[in-house]
């Protein structure tokens, strides 16, 4: 069975002519039949022509917890990933048609929500959001298989800084014509920045491995970058959320520097934030994002290490 809602079956079309797709719950392919492209399906899940050997091996698969009406689930909520979930929720209304871009494994409350688009390059982990979407496709950013304004919303989580110049051009394009107008997204992002932690870091020989390409971060950019690609593409910012300014980085930042290319009292560190992970869970992450909300307040922007951008589509 295709792993589609009604509604997205509707709005899909074929990436390489856009003329709507036919999708039948009960075929195992989805043809088109203005160009006569066919794509086949895997497990229920459409594959639009990709494969990504890097995201088969890295891809995400956690699809996270839900959240109820309860105090302790509203406070769950503005904290986890870092508010992301908590802005997404504030800005679209429940039921809207939302894709996420790089959908990993998905997540329990995004998909209770809405009618979730999950997005995603690597079959492992799109099999995994299967179970909190009814809708998954295996596509890209840069050749979305959806008619023109049909979406209500587009979501990201740290996806964005993995798009080279060439693919985030293309992306952005592709985002602004499926996006209603009026339409919004919600990005969270990994930011190139002058704050401390990273000023150090980049003077170290270990830097550009561990933190760009074990990550696959080859689209780093500055804040400023990104708000002159999303005012190119039609988008007018609606809220920005920045973070991570001070030595006080996320613990799987400090994590990171656990690696055989780090050696002394970084790699000690890396081991110790990993240890406080394993035993405090998300105590140490609400601390911190509680310190980001207060001290770094106070800090320049250039010096953020992630944000999250809210934007609407103006045409």
């Amino acid at each position: 069975m295709i792993r589609l809602s009604a509604g997205w079956r509707e709005r899909l079309a074929c990436p390489s002519c856009r003329s709507p797709l036919e999708s039948p719950a009960e075929v195992e392919s989805v043809p088109c039949g203005r160009c006569g492209a066919s794509y086949g399906a895997v497990d229920g899940i459409v594959n639009f022509g990709v494969r990504d050997e890097f995201y088969e091996a890295h891809g995400f698969v956690s699809t996270g917890r839900n959240f109820g009406n309860s105090i302790r689930d509203h406070f769950g909520l503005y904290f986890a990933r870092h508010q992301h979930l908590y802005e997404i929720a504030r800005i679209v209304p429940a039921g809207a048609a939302v894709i996420e871009i790089g959908c990993g494994g998905g997540s329990k409350f995004l998909g209770s929500r809405f009618d979730m688009l999950g997005v995603e390059v690597s079959a492992r982990s799109s099999q995994r959001a299967a179970s909190a979407y009814a809708s998954v496709i295996q596509a890209t950013a840069e050749r979305l298989p959806v008619r023109d304004g049909v979406a209500d919303a587009i979501v990201s989580s740290c996806v964005l800084e993995h798009f080279a110049d060439d693919v985030i051009e293309s992306s952005m394009g592709e985002m602004a014509r499926v996006l209603k107008p009026g339409g919004v997204m919600v990005h969270f992002l990994d930011l190139d920045n002058d704050g401390p932690f990273y000023r150090w870091a980049k003077r170290q020989p270990w830097h550009h491995a561990v933190f760009v390409t074990q990550k696959g971060h080859f689209g780093l950019r500055p804040l400023t970058t990104w708000r002159q690609l999303l005012n190119g593409h039609g988008f007018r910012p609606l809220r920005e959320r920045m973070f991570n300014k001070s030595w006080l980085q996320d613990l799987t930042i400090w994590a990171a520097l656990d690696d055989p290319l780090v050696h002394g009292t970084p790699r000690t560190l890396g081991r110790a934030a990993l240890a406080l992970i394993k035993h405090t869970g998300v105590a140490s992450d609400i601390v911190i994002n509680l310190v980001h909300n207060t001290v770094e307040s106070w800090l320049p922007e250039r010096w953020a290490a992630k944000a999250i951008l809210v934007v609407e589509k103006v045409h």
